[in-house]
């Protein structure tokens, strides 16, 4: 990471004095010297006024968390040569945008005609989803047991899961206390 920094900054300082589009856009790096890890930039760009942000970095879950339209993640993984030992950075931009719009798309075809008894909520389902790819491990939970065998066969199965539960429940997961309240028939 200190490499990267390096390079990053040098970058930039670059392109801020030789490219006039770079002189007008505002560019805050916070890297792995400055404490907060990935809080300190979702905090930013809550607080922004931007319509275009982009973060490098691994933040899609809490980039949903804190949907902003235009905001996109700049992500690389590492991809080894074979043969002759190097690796080769791959860069890839996620438009959480797109993704905001087929999670709202595959869930809400769950309430036409009306067949679940609370109304469909785009902030409700994505806390859901961002609660369920938590089985899938991060940087602090580990995966489920077998998951990483068949990736997309198990997240098809939780999302799947998590959709006939929706049905069964009256509810979204993260609003658990409100989920028991109903099934107790008490009233808020």
């Amino acid at each position: 990471m200190e490499d990267f920094l390096i390079i990053l900054k040098e970058f930039i300082r670059n392109k801020i004095q030789n490219d006039n589009i770079w002189k007008s856009v505002k560019i805050i790096n916070s890297g792995h010297d400055v404490p907060g890890e990935e809080h300190k930039i979702i905090k930013y760009i809550r607080n922004s006024e931007s319509n275009s942000d982009c973060i490098y970095g691994r933040l899609i879950l809490l980039g949903l968390l804190h949907y902003k339209k235009n905001l996109r993640i700049l992500s690389s993984n590492e991809m080894f040569l074979p043969g002759n030992n190097t690796s080769l950075r791959i860069f890839e931009l996620k438009l959480l945008g797109i993704l905001h719009k087929k999670i709202n798309d595959e869930f809400s075809e769950l309430w036409k005609p009306e067949s679940l008894p609370f109304e469909f909520n785009i902030e409700s389902t994505i806390k859901d989803f961002i609660l369920l790819m938590l089985f899938m491990g991060n940087d602090f939970v580990p995966m489920l047991p077998n998951i990483d065998e068949k990736l997309d066969e198990n997240l098809n199965f939780i999302i799947s899961t998590y959709k006939e539960m929706l049905k069964e429940c009256g509810g979204y997961i993260y609003d658990a206390g409100s989920l028991n309240k109903k099934r107790l028939g008490i009233r808020k």
